[in-house]
């Protein structure tokens, strides 16, 4: 086994194809979604998630050394209420980059080396390479989004060797 990997919003879509093909490459993967049979069932939205989900990982692999993070708020509204938008922020931002945050000091105190993968979107790469693409940058969801790609590059500095961390921006994805 390759150890232990935390997928969030491992449960359908993307996620699920990530969950199936960690497996198969031999990783014991920890599945995050809202399914309160699921042991790592935690509402992004609340406070503290972050932190209650990577505990009940570690409590299921302490040798959690992985995190795909998957879980996200999808709008292509460009107008939220400020609670939705808060709550779009908080799935596809804040959770992942507190997650991160934890694996990394779980790993230091192993003195492990782990990774980290963000998902991103194709469509916010047309604001991060400065073409001004109207369509990535007036969402609140783009905005989570180019958010989580810029704490990628500023994890990737800051926490490596520790931690390597990387991003991937599919294209869209049809539902199931």
């Amino acid at each position: 086994m390759k150890g232990s990997v935390l997928v969030t919003g491992g449960a359908r879509r993307i996620g699920l194809a990530i969950c199936e093909e960690l497996s198969a490459r031999g990783w014991n993967v920890l599945t995050h979604a809202h399914d309160p049979d699921n042991p790592l069932c935690v509402d992004f939205t609340q406070p503290d998630a972050a932190e209650r989900l990577f505990a009940a990982a570690v409590a299921h692999a302490p040798d959690l050394c992985a995190i795909v993070n998957n879980a996200a708020v999808f709008s292509t509204a460009a107008e939220l209420s400020p609670e939705d938008a808060a709550r779009v922020m908080r799935v596809n931002f804040e959770v992942p980059t507190r997650l991160t945050e934890l694996l990394v000091t779980h790993l230091a105190a192993r003195h492990a080396v782990g990774t980290v993968v963000n998902l991103l979107d194709t469509r916010i790469l047309g604001s991060l390479l400065g073409d001004g693409s109207p369509a990535s940058r007036h969402s609140p969801y783009a905005a989570s989004k180019l958010a989580l790609a810029r704490a990628t590059v500023a994890h990737a500095r800051r926490f490596a060797p520790t931690l390597r961390v990387n991003g991937v921006a599919p294209g869209p994805v049809l539902p199931p």
